[in-house]
């Protein structure tokens, strides 16, 4: 992630989610929530990168961000396919490939 992450301010964003970059290290579990509820807060556009369905993921925490970031109105981009029904609410952006989003973004 934190190779993609590089990627953002060539595309005029910035990541400020702080597990990218290690900010979660030596934190309560309790901590690291509401951490990553204030990058969600704190963000303009938050990016979910899904898996096919029926491919087992350990935990579950992005989906909650990617509701949350909906709830809060902010800009949500899923790259990969859709795995819930959220993934097709109005206004969702939804990328096949992290190169389908970045050569969206071409001419901007």
């Amino acid at each position: 992630m934190e190779e993609l992450a590089s990627h953002l301010p060539w595309l005029g964003h910035e990541c400020i989610a702080r597990w990218v970059f290690g900010g979660e290290e030596g934190l309560s579990r309790e901590d690291i929530a509401e951490l990553d509820l204030e990058d969600v807060r704190s963000c303009e556009m938050l990016i979910l990168f899904t898996h096919p369905r029926g491919e087992p993921q350990p935990g579950g925490g992005r989906f909650v961000e990617f509701g949350y970031a909906l709830a809060l109105g902010k800009r949500c981009v899923v790259i990969g396919p859709r795995e819930n029904i959220f993934m097709d609410a109005k206004g969702i952006e939804v990328y096949d490939t992290w190169d389908d989003f970045v050569n969206s973004h071409e001419g901007i």
